[in-house]
């Protein structure tokens, strides 16, 4: 069991998933930051150092495998969860700077939180689609 609080960093552009991932997690005792796009996810990364990103891929801008890729470089233990209606698995198991775990929309609370926590125990396999 994780002892200690998490810190996730959520990426969405819809502002209704933002804050369902949001309450849902704060529930959880999980500190959560919501942005709406990559480039304020990357530039709240000095203030706000997560654990875990839960990352949309399809958004205006900056898409997520940017967002990734800059993420990585960054902070390259951070643990990175795509979470979107477009699953590619074969992108996902193919790139060196991936994700750590996918989640495909919808997703049920539990299946969101199981997955933060089994990354955060080393074991993203079972995260993956």
């Amino acid at each position: 069991m994780i002892k200690r609080r998490i810190n996730v960093l959520i990426v969405d552009d819809e502002p209704a998933i933002r804050d369902s991932l949001s309450r849902i997690l704060d529930q959880k005792g999980c500190i959560t930051m919501a942005v709406r796009g990559g480039k304020e996810a990357l530039d709240v990364l000095p203030a706000f150092s997560p654990d875990v990103v839960i990352l949309d891929l399809i958004m205006p801008g900056m898409d997520g495998y940017e967002v990734c890729r800059r993420l990585r470089l960054s902070i390259p233990n951070v643990k990175v969860v795509y979470f979107t209606a477009k699953v590619e698995v074969g992108g996902v198991n193919e790139s060196s700077i991936g994700p750590d775990a996918l989640i495909e929309k919808p997703a049920s609370s539990d299946r969101i939180f199981s997955c933060i926590q089994k990354l955060m125990l080393g074991d993203s396999k079972s995260c993956i689609a």
